[in-house]
C-alpha cells in the first residue's frame, strides 16, 4: 500500500522538533515503512475528534535521541502519540476501549497521568513489524513517559458517562473504509462510498 493521505499528510506523521533542532532526518527508512505510515494516517483520520499528532514516525536515529523503546512501534510507522481536543486523554482511551470491535488493528493503547496525551498503536492487515505480528488490543495507563505501564480497563461507570458524552460521535469509518485498510482500495474509491452513504442518509 503506498501512503495515501488521508486528513492527515505524511509531513504530519514525520514531524519532529528533536530532529529539527539536531539537524537529524526524519523521513520513513523504507517503502514498508512508508507504507505503515498510510495505514497510521487512515486510522487517525477515522477517529471523530480533532487530534493534536505530537509524535508519530521516528526514524531510528530520531528514536535513540529521544530515548525511544528499541522495541517501539513509532520507527515502524506504526504508532502515534497524539493529544485530543475537547476531550481528556483517559476519555479518549475509554471511548477506544468501548469502540475496540469497531477498531480491530489497535495494537496498543497507553494513556499517561501526568500529560494529555494518548499513544496509539496499530497492526493492521498488510503492515510490517508488528511486535507480535497481530494486533493485541492491550490497553494501558503510565504514570509518565517511560515508567511502568499497567495494564487498564475502564470502569462500567466511566465506559457509560464517555459512551453517553460522545453518543452522537461514531467512528468515521463504513465498510469501504475497512477494506481500504485491510487491502488498499484507492482514496477516490472510498470518498465516492462515503458521498453515497452520506446521500443516501440524507
Amino acid at each position: 500500500m503506498a501512503f495515501i493521505p488521508s486528513k492527515y499528510s505524511l509531513s504530519d506523521l514525520t514531524v519532529s522538533a528533536t530532529a529539527s533542532r539536531r539537524g537529524l532526518s526524519n523521513q520513513p527508512a523504507s517503502e514498508a515503512h512508508r507504507s505503515n505510515l498510510g495505514y497510521l494516517a487512515s486510522f487517525l483520520g477515522s477517529l471523530p475528534f480533532e487530534l493534536r499528532i505530537n509524535s508519530a514516525y521516528r526514524s531510528p536515529a530520531v528514536n535513540q535521541a529521544v530515548g525511544g523503546s528499541s522495541t517501539s512501534q513509532h520507527p515502524n510507522g506504526l504508532a502515534a502519540d497524539i493529544t485530543p481536543v475537547g476531550l481528556s486523554n483517559k476519555d479518549l482511551a475509554t471511548w477506544l476501549w468501548a469502540h475496540r470491535a469497531e477498531f480491530p488493528e489497535l495494537d496498543q493503547v497507553i494513556w499517561y497521568t501526568d500529560t494529555s496525551h494518548v499513544h496509539v498503536g496499530i497492526c493492521p492487515p498488510g503492515s510490517t513489524g508488528c511486535v507480535r505480528g497481530a494486533p493485541r488490543q492491550h490497553f494501558y495507563y503510565a504514570r509518565k513517559e517511560g515508567s511502568k505501564y499497567t495494564r487498564w480497563v475502564p470502569e462500567e461507570a466511566e465506559i457509560k458517562h464517555v459512551v453517553e458524552m460522545y453518543a452522537s460521535t461514531r467512528p468515521l469509518r463504513t465498510a469501504a473504509v475497512a477494506v481500504a485498510l485491510a487491502g488498499g482500495v484507492s482514496l477516490a474509491a472510498v470518498l465516492i462510498a462515503l458521498a453515497v452513504r452520506v446521500r443516501r442518509a440524507k
